[in-house]
């Protein structure tokens, strides 16, 4: 026989339940990826558009080369989750802040009180984002507060078009972080049920396992009684009685007992007849 190797922890079945819950979060930070290059394709038509207007357009295309830049760096840091932490997350908010105040440096006066977006449009909302996949409302909301504080700074008012902007990332950090706390918080709940029910089945594997051992001890004990005689087929014939009992409570059948008998009384007729105390 092999020599038994070290105890496993846990069981099977579990272990794909307790990745589900990595898989979710890792797709939802794959969400805030997409939504960073889909705004940064948005904002460059913005910019080949309205380049003519600006007081500085070769900065405005530096500015996007920079964007283009900080986009592919936050994809791969957040690809890990090392690289998903407070610091870069910061890190990230205040690049985006910083890039809606640099529209002043870019945006003539008359276009910036004229309601003209700011040079990374809907791009600085991506930081928002990951504030509330990393860290729920309360992280998302602060986010939301810096980016909208910028906004405001860059405009030196509050009209509604930046009003409306503002109310828009803080529902995206606030009911967005909610909605990833929840949907964490159910993973984690199905990983768990999972857990239990192989932690059961572990058990009863264990068990059927046990009843098959000693079902075969009774089936070898009946046989060589029966063969034996005497006193010997008696208890060959109460191996017989148990293995039959057991078979049928491990098969989950209903178990018949003759009127007055049982496996108990019958084990104790056994001992008895063998000079044994039950």
């Amino acid at each position: 026989m092999a020599p038994a190797g070290p105890p496993r922890r846990g069981y099977g079945p579990a272990r794909p339940a307790c990745r589900t819950v990595t898989v979710v979060a890792d797709q939802m930070w794959r969400v805030v990826a997409v939504y960073r290059i889909v705004t940064l394709g948005y904002a460059a038509f913005l910019v080949t558009r309205d380049h003519g207007f600006y007081a500085r357009p070769a900065l405005a295309f530096a500015a996007l080369g920079f964007m283009a830049a900080w986009t592919a760096v936050m994809i791969v840091a957040y690809a890990r989750p090392a690289g998903r932490s407070p610091g870069i997350i910061a890190a990230d908010v205040l690049v985006a802040a910083g890039m809606v105040l640099s529209t002043r440096l870019i945006e003539p006066a008359a276009r910036i009180a004229a309601g003209a977006p700011t040079l990374p449009g809907y791009w600085s909302a991506a930081p928002v984002l990951a504030c509330a996949v990393a860290g729920g409302p309360v992280a998302g909301m602060a986010g939301a507060a810096v980016i909208a504080a910028a906004d405001v700074a860059e405009r030196h008012a509050l009209p509604q078009s930046t009003f409306g902007n503002a109310v828009l990332l803080f529902i995206a950090g606030g009911v967005g972080g909610y909605v990833v706390r929840l949907g964490l918080r159910a993973e984690e709940a199905v990983a768990r049920v999972a857990r239990q029910e192989a932690a059961i089945a572990e058990r009863e594997r264990i068990a059927r396992g046990i009843h098959d051992s000693v079902l075969q001890v009774l089936a070898l004990v009946s046989s060589r009684g029966t063969a034996l005689g005497g006193e010997a087929a008696e208890l060959g014939r109460l191996a017989a009685e148990q293995e039959a009992a057991l078979r049928t409570l491990v098969s989950g059948a209903p178990l018949s007992v003759v009127p007055g008998a049982s496996p108990k009384n019958t084990s104790r007729r056994g001992a008895s007849r063998w000079g044994a105390s039950p």
